[in-house]
């Protein structure tokens, strides 16, 4: 029962925050895709290096390149998680909440130092074709991260 009642809680907490996840809520929406690409990218990373992957893409938000919301980046296919075929659910809920924390603190203009301006990064163990062509910055926990 009480867990019940804890579920229940979150979610009224979670809609008096972000109000109900529908098609004219944008920003619910946004904040929840960016929290899923860094949960899948990079939940067994250090925070710094979590940060680092959600500053990526609100770089690339932010850039008259690619598309000006967090989910049109994240399903643009450049990013494995989401591409790869599988259906995804986040059940390592303690994860889930550090990422959740992370994603607000680069909402808040939080910026992973070591790589800012950063538009790209892959795990260190490929080695992309793009790899060469951009500006190394540095690399944290797994990921290497580049700008152009």
């Amino acid at each position: 029962m009480w867990r019940l009642f804890l579920v229940l809680f979150n979610v009224i907490v979670l809609i008096l925050m972000y109000g109900l996840p529908t098609e004219a809520n944008d920003t619910y929406d946004n904040e929840y895709c960016l929290v899923e690409a860094v949960y899948f990218e990079g939940r067994g990373e250090p925070a710094i290096g979590q940060l680092a992957i959600a500053n990526v893409i609100l770089n690339r938000v932010k850039s008259p390149e690619y598309p000006n919301e967090a989910c049109l980046v994240v399903r643009d296919c450049q990013f494995s998680y989401y591409c790869d075929g599988k259906h995804e659910r986040m059940e390592d809920k303690e994860a889930m909440r550090k990422v959740e924390r992370i994603v607000f603190f680069a909402l808040d203009t939080a910026v992973a130092g070591d790589v800012e301006g950063a538009m790209f990064y892959h795990a260190d163990y490929v080695k992309p074709y793009w790899a060469d062509k951009f500006e190394y910055l540095g690399q944290i926990g797994k990921h290497k991260f580049y700008k152009d």
